[in-house]
């Protein structure tokens, strides 16, 4: 198996937020690196970030569409909405630079 760089925050670039505050078009990572997605046939697309399309918030949980810069998707969830999220400040709607 290939040993890949987990992605640590940067603080610069990046924040946490919990589900309840994640909306479309942001760009995502898991904050538990042990809770990320794996890939058998791809296991560094679990350190990359997606973007979030399709976002369905339900009373205890969230799904979304996840959508990586090369076009993949993976249908996220049912994640728990009182998880965190590493999110790219750039891709909050509203936010500047």
């Amino acid at each position: 198996m290939t040993q890949v760089a987990r992605y640590v925050m940067n603080p610069a670039e990046d924040v946490v937020l919990f589900g309840d505050d994640l909306a479309e078009g942001m760009q995502v990572l898991r904050e538990d690196p042990y809770a990320r997605i794996t890939f058998e046939h791809d296991p560094g697309r679990a350190e990359q970030f997606s973007r979030v399309t399709r976002l369905r918030l339900y009373p205890e949980t969230l799904t979304f569409l996840g959508e990586w810069s090369d076009g993949y998707q993976k249908h996220i969830g049912p994640v728990a909405r009182d998880r965190a999220w590493i999110v790219k400040k750039a891709s909050i709607p509203g936010q500047e630079d």
